[in-house]
């Protein structure tokens, strides 16, 4: 396992009950999940630990991120998890319909 013991999420038909504050770093704390708000519709949730270059990669591109065109850092990102010293994690969001 990971650091933390963490484990990776899967939920079909996610809902944020409404009213529900979260503390968002730089941002505050935001209300969600009443209507309109981020996470007021079904969705499908997906939290898996990254632990593949290929995934990694991935994840780099699509985030537009530093490790996209950076093989160096993402081999050594990579090494950081293979060697369970720190985990990265990707969440991905599918709305219903």
């Amino acid at each position: 396992s990971n650091p933390r013991g963490l484990r990776g999420w899967f939920e079909l038909d996610a809902q944020i009950p409404p009213a529900t504050r979260v503390h968002v770093p730089y941002r505050g704390f935001c209300e969600l999940g009443g209507p309109g708000q981020p996470g007021s519709l079904e969705a499908t949730v997906r939290v898996a630990e990254i632990l593949s270059l290929r995934r990694l990669f991935y994840e780099g591109e699509r985030l537009c991120n530093c490790l996209e065109g950076s093989r160096r850092s993402q081999i050594k990102y990579l090494s950081r998890a293979r060697a369970r010293v720190s985990s990265f994690w990707s969440l991905t969001k599918q709305a219903k319909g």
